[in-house]
């Protein structure tokens, strides 16, 4: 009888120590919350990061693009002519031209457009590829910068052209 009176007792002692443990306080609760919040701001602070530094180097991949496109067609001798780039910054624009120099009221023109927030020094860049060689005078360089990075885009005398971070 003793001893089913304590296996009892320590059952009935189970049971109220159980109820009493059954759920989640408020502040484990808030907690949890506190910590999925934080995380999610890291998170979103992470990925605006990755995302700005993504739309960079789009617009340095596209700035390339048509520099080799301007070269490209200045070595082929499209309509026996030069062909340059032209970064119009005023209206937010690259332009692949035809000639020895850009002429905004050319129909040969072929406008792009351009991301926002960026700027480039010297303002308004121009490189002109000579035609049949797509070398270049004198070699010229600019600065691409937006987002809190900057490239160096450098086109030497022989229309090789090269990037590089500032």
């Amino acid at each position: 009888l003793s001893q089913f009176q304590s296996s009892h007792q320590f059952m009935k002692s189970r049971k109220t120590s159980t109820h009493k443990q059954a759920g989640l306080t408020m502040i484990e609760i808030m907690v949890v919350i506190g910590l999925f919040g934080m995380l999610i701001t890291l998170g979103l602070f992470l990925s605006m990061d990755v995302w700005r530094g993504s739309s960079f180097q789009s617009e340095q991949d596209i700035v390339r693009s048509l520099l080799y496109k301007a070269r490209s067609r200045a070595i082929s001798n499209v309509n026996e002519s030069s062909h340059g780039l032209y970064i119009d910054e005023a209206n937010a624009q690259y332009v692949v031209f035809e000639g020895d120099s850009y002429d905004p009221d050319s129909s040969t023109n072929q406008p792009f457009g351009m991301g926002n927030e960026l700027g480039f020094s010297p303002d308004d860049p121009e490189i002109v590829f000579t035609a049949r060689t797509g070398t270049t005078t004198d070699g010229e360089s600019f600065t691409m910068s937006g987002q809190g990075k900057s490239r160096i885009f450098e086109i030497n005398e022989e229309g090789g052209i090269t990037w590089r971070n500032e």
